[in-house]
């Protein structure tokens, strides 16, 4: 998804470089916890900085996650597969 909106996203790794992304972290966990940490602290401190007093929680108070899903189609001729309540055939992922 990221690679359909460069200008938003910039350079996304290819496919093979996340698969050895993923197989490294899941090799060594504790380490991949604190790299992961570390980087959206790092992503996190910038944008709150230019949100100044209106970033969420600046007053000290609780931050709001609103936790949503939305169906996405996928086809499927599996054996035992039932539709969705809206007549259609999907998964959908829970987004905040």
């Amino acid at each position: 998804m990221l690679r359909e909106q460069p200008a938003l996203a910039g350079p996304v790794a290819s496919d093979p470089v996340v698969s050895r992304l993923v197989s490294t972290l899941a090799g060594d966990l504790p380490r991949a916890l604190t790299a992961i940490r570390a980087a959206r602290a790092s992503a996190r401190e910038p944008a709150w900085a230019l949100a100044g007093d209106a970033a969420p929680g600046a007053d000290g108070g609780l931050v709001t996650i609103d936790l949503d899903a939305t169906i996405v189609i996928a086809h499927s001729d599996k054996e035992q597969t039932s539709p969705t309540w809206k007549k259609t055939y999907g998964f959908h992922p829970m987004t905040a």
